[in-house]
């Protein structure tokens, strides 16, 4: 195993094209920082928080669909299926390695030449970030980068969101590998992967927007009704008293209406949560405490995410090991 790896990082250290992969995920992140500084410069005051800091874009930089997120699968399936195309694979098997070992190697691989990507591109996102707009997590700043929303970037936050993401990315390095020993082929290989990804992921966050909406609407409602009935207890006018009831009733109109709504979504949601491995990264939630929003990122999502991404990456793993038994390499 450690020979077979040795020989890919080797080939990949003398590859050009994964030097330029690299230098254009600094590139991007450079150009993406720049970007989110000029449009500060024209909404930061309109909107009442920064639009650039670095925890932003250290948040921001992990999506999966933004900017060089998408590109790193791709990267990695090239180099795979560059490995069947340019014989090596049919190399490793005549000189006597089993095809689980192979399997495994270019997995292991993946992930490494993966995370190198991603964590140069994550790295300089968050540097250049700090550096123009500083790392402060006390002031509000576009929390929902991979979603929609405004909020301050708990420390909390931070420390589940990258680790849920490393966890995603294995199940996108896992699927990518499995798609890529699958096809063999550049052509259906890469719009297998990406359809994927971005189906599941845009999927999951307009499912995310849904719940929000109900969930607004719930709460809006519920307080409504609150401060109605509170409003009424202090009235002594007759006339007042039943507009109050009139209101009151078609509040509670509303609320019946909307429970089973309320109700299906967040028992859905629960369910995602556990099940789709982009859940965590494509819908970002938050608190209201005094006048500020915090992001916020509950257990069932964290844990759920992460026995989620852990049974997808083994399902696709030992999936993929077994299905390049059975084939014959040519």
């Amino acid at each position: 195993m450690s020979r077979l790896l040795k020989s890919f990082f080797y080939k990949v250290s003398k590859d050009i094209t994964f030097r330029i992969t690299l230098i254009v995920g600094v590139g991007v992140a450079v150009f993406m920082t720049l970007l989110y500084f000029v449009i500060g410069l024209f909404m930061d005051e309109q909107m009442e928080m920064t639009t650039l800091t670095g925890q932003s874009m250290l948040v921001g930089s992990f999506s999966p669909v933004q900017s060089f997120g998408f590109a790193i699968p791709i990267n990695i399936a090239v180099f795979i299926v560059l490995e069947f195309t340019q014989g090596t694979i049919r190399n490793k098997i005549i000189a006597g390695y089993s095809k689980f070992k192979i399997y495994a190697s270019l997995f292991i691989s993946g992930l490494a030449l993966a995370f190198a990507l991603l964590l140069t591109y994550v790295a300089t996102c968050t540097l250049f970030g700090a550096i123009f707009g500083g790392f402060d997590l006390s002031v509000t700043t576009m929390a929902g980068m991979s979603g929609i929303g405004t909020g301050v970037i708990t420390a909390e936050y931070i420390i589940k969101y990258v680790i849920l993401a490393l966890f995603s990315y294995c199940t996108i390095i896992a699927f990518s590998v499995f798609i890529a020993t699958l096809c063999r082929n550049i052509g259906p290989c890469i719009p297998l992967i990406l359809i994927t990804i971005f189906g599941i992921y845009y999927l999951t966050m307009l499912f995310g927007v849904a719940v929000s909406t109900v969930n607004s609407i719930m709460d809006a409602s519920q307080n409504a009704l609150v401060e109605l009935k509170e409003a009424m207890a202090q009235e002594t006018n007759p006339n007042a008293i039943a507009a109050y009831e009139e209101q009151i009733a078609e509040v509670e109109k509303t609320i019946a209406g909307t429970q089973s709504t309320y109700d299906t979504v967040n028992i859905i949601a629960s369910i995602l949560k556990c099940v789709d491995p982009q859940y965590g990264l494509a819908n970002t939630d938050f608190i209201r405490e005094g006048d500020k929003s915090f992001t916020v990122m509950d257990n069932l999502t964290f844990f759920g995410g992460i026995g989620g991404n852990l049974a997808f990456t083994a399902a696709f793993f030992f999936g993929g090991a077994c299905l390049f038994k059975k084939r014959d390499i040519k």
